[in-house]
C-alpha cells in the first residue's frame, strides 16, 4: 500500500536550516528585516465568511504566487536551499511564510485543501487540484501541529519537511508553549505527474 504522505527529518544542513530559522524567527538582539503581514482569518467557514473568532488570525508572506499572480518576494532565495533538496518541483504554484503567535490555547483551523476550483451547482462543489503537492517545512519547534484528513498528526519539529498530495484535506493546529509556530508552506506540481499519483 503507497504511504499517503512523507516525513523527512533534518531535512537540511544544520547552517542553512539555522539561516532560515535566523531569518524568520530572530530571538532579542538579532536584526530582523522581514515584512510579515497580517491576515484576518485563518480559513472560512462553510459559508464563506470569516469564524467571528478573534483569535483566527496569522502573520503570513507570500514568497511566490502563480495561481493568481503575485510578483515573487526580494526574500524568496531563503527558500532556495528547501526547493534544492526537493528536488522533484516541476513547477511551483505558491510558497507562503505561515506565523502563529500564541494565543494561550491551542486553535485548530479548518480541514481545507490550499488549492481547488469550485463547481456552480444547486451546490458548491469544491474539488482539489489532482496534481498538485503539498510540502509544509516545520521552521521552529512547538507543540503546535499539522493534521491530515485521515487522522494523522505531524508534530511542528524543526527541520522538519511533510509531503503530501493536494487532495488530502489538513489544517494546521496552533501551539502554546512558544511564542511562534513558523512554517513555510510549498504548493507545486512534481517531476513526472501525470495524474497525482
Amino acid at each position: 500500500m503507497k504511504k499517503e504522505y512523507e516525513i523527512i527529518d533534518d531535512f537540511l544542513d544544520f547552517q542553512d536550516h539555522q539561516d532560515i530559522n535566523s531569518m524568520l524567527t530572530p530571538t532579542i538582539g538579532q536584526p530582523n528585516s522581514f515584512p510579515w503581514y497580517w491576515v484576518d482569518g485563518k480559513t472560512v467557514d462553510k459559508e464563506g465568511g470569516e469564524s467571528g473568532d478573534y483569535s483566527n488570525f496569522q502573520f503570513v508572506h507570500i514568497l511566490h504566487q502563480t495561481i493568481p499572480e503575485v510578483s515573487k518576494s526580494a526574500h524568496f532565495p531563503i527558500v532556495l536551499p528547501i526547493l534544492h533538496k526537493m528536488n522533484d518541483v516541476l513547477a511551483l504554484v505558491r510558497v507562503k511564510v505561515n506565523l502563529e503567535t500564541n494565543k494561550g490555547v491551542q486553535l485548530e483551523s479548518g480541514f481545507h485543501w490550499d488549492y481547488h476550483s469550485t463547481f456552480e451547482s444547486e451546490q458548491k462543489k469544491e474539488m482539489p487540484y489532482p496534481t498538485m503537492h503539498v510540502a509544509i517545512f516545520y521552521v521552529n519547534t512547538n507543540n503546535g501541529y499539522t493534521e491530515l484528513e485521515n487522522g494523522a498528526k505531524i508534530e511542528s519539529v524543526a527541520n522538519r519537511l511533510l509531503i503530501f498530495p493536494n487532495t488530502m484535506q489538513h489544517r494546521g493546529v496552533s501551539q502554546n508553549d512558544e511564542k511562534r509556530r513558523c512554517v513555510i508552506n510549498f504548493n507545486y506540481v512534481k517531476n513526472g505527474l501525470t495524474n497525482g499519483g
